[in-house]
């Protein structure tokens, strides 16, 4: 819980200092978890979120926690800014989860290089937010693990119905007047 907090003072002070707008986000899915909540900022061109995720054990089987942070970047805005509109992303994040099953570090028992950490998954994502007023916006987004991209290059196609994961999001601006 330290770490989301730390981050969260860092978003919170960077965008403060930015002409940006804060926000708290609400997601569901997207890898972030079946319920995440976090804070955010967006900017005319780049935004970023960090977010504390939990799935329940009766969908996981075990409780699943998880940190995310994302840097997405606006492609365009379609429509007139505080108003409503549209704006295509993409973006970059990461996956952290403290889970004991999964490690940071390789395990002694295999060979150097054998896995990559599988408590820390970089991924690459796509989405369209919407503003719906001046506080309110949602966003619906696509998600691919570095793990999934592995699968698609080595099966020499794309499963579409095996890999990626859409998530949906609603976002609260705190620095709206």
């Amino acid at each position: 819980m330290r770490h989301i907090l730390a981050v969260a003072s860092i978003l919170w002070a960077f965008a403060s200092s930015a002409q940006a707008d804060v926000m708290m986000n609400v997601q569901h899915a997207g890898y972030a978890g079946n319920a995440a909540l976090g804070l955010g900022y967006v900017g005319s061109t780049f935004g970023a979120d960090a977010l504390y995720g939990w799935t329940p054990k009766r969908l996981a089987g075990h409780d699943v926690q998880s940190l995310t942070l994302k840097g997405l970047w606006y492609l365009f805005t379609v429509g007139h800014e505080g108003e409503m509109n549209v704006r295509p992303y993409l973006g970059l994040g990461a996956f952290y989860s403290p889970d004991s099953d999964l490690f940071l570090q390789l395990p002694d028992q295999y060979p150097k290089s054998y896995y990559v950490p599988s408590a820390l998954r970089p991924a690459l994502f796509t989405g369209l937010r919407m503003q719906i007023n001046r506080s309110f916006s949602a966003s619906v987004e696509y998600a691919l693990l570095d793990s999934e991209l592995a699968y698609v290059k080595n099966k020499g196609g794309v499963a579409y119905n095996q890999v990626g994961s859409v998530g949906f999001a609603v976002h609260y601006n705190f620095s709206a007047e």
